[in-house]
């Protein structure tokens, strides 16, 4: 669709026909309180915070209430230092992982040819939190490839799995970073999926893709309010609301383009 405009009204459409659908019929029950989805099919996919009736809330999306358990009562926690790794071809990716590190001193910075598949996972292996902000892909045809691209090449939802003990919050600031394959009986495959099998808690990814600009604004907002002390579903729809104050409809998109997947 060529006319801005007409794409935005569109999508505005769109949003209220799903949320008069999935949301409204619970409205007076649910009242303002956070929100834990546990979404069949093609619904693990949509842009949830887009819905008129999520928008400022706190939203977590799961694969199913068992997963959403075991997230949420998992504990030890790693308490290693955040890692933050900005992937090649991505200039916005740099200038957010260096205003991240500049807000918090103890990180373990990966830039450049620092930022190879071998290093980045070595430093998230019992991280608290890690941040990649790089180039991704998603297969759906081969949901376990989807990759991360790196200083050296691709990192695959495979490597992934190596973890031996995963970053508590993983924060992926990329393109369709969070989208997974579903299988039957709702198997969820894919990088996000890989994660929170591994035992990491938290997720915060796009199911779209986004630009690396508006990302990176939203970024910066949700990491302030993680620093806070907020719950990363909360941090994350105070950091959406945020960035689509600013009125323009690719600061809509791209804050609706992120979920809380997991524990929030």
């Amino acid at each position: 669709m060529d006319d801005p405009a007409a794409a935005r009204a569109a999508a505005r459409h769109a949003a209220d026909a799903l949320d008069a659908q999935l949301i409204a019929p619970l409205r007076a029950r649910i009242g303002d309180r956070p929100l834990v989805m546990a979404p069949i099919g093609d619904l693990h996919a949509l842009a949830w915070a887009a819905l008129p009736s999520c928008a400022g809330r706190a939203v977590t999306v799961v694969p199913s209430a068992a997963a959403w358990l075991r997230a949420a009562t998992r504990g030890g926690a790693p308490s290693g230092p955040a890692v933050l790794v900005a992937g090649p071809r991505l200039p916005a990716g740099e200038k957010e992982v260096a205003a991240l590190a500049a807000a918090d001193p103890d990180a373990v910075v990966l830039t450049g040819g620092a930022a190879g598949a071998a290093g980045v996972t070595a430093a998230m292996d019992s991280a608290r939190l890690a941040h990649i902000a790089a180039h991704g892909v998603f297969r759906a045809e081969a949901p376990l490839l989807s990759t991360l691209e790196l200083a050296d090449g691709p990192l695959t939802a495979y490597e992934l799995e190596r973890l031996r003990r995963p970053p508590g919050v993983v924060v992926l600031s990329a393109c369709d970073s969070g989208r997974s394959a579903v299988r039957p009986g709702d198997e969820l495959l894919g990088l996000g999926a890989v994660l929170l099998g591994a035992g990491t808690r938290t997720l915060i990814a796009s199911v779209l893709p986004v630009p690396a600009d508006r990302t990176a604004d939203l970024m910066l907002g949700l990491h302030a309010r993680l620093r806070g002390g907020t719950g990363p579903a909360a941090a994350l729809a105070a950091a959406q609301q945020d960035l689509t104050a600013e009125g323009d409809g690719l600061a809509h998109a791209t804050a609706a383009a992120f979920h809380c997947i997991g524990a929030g």
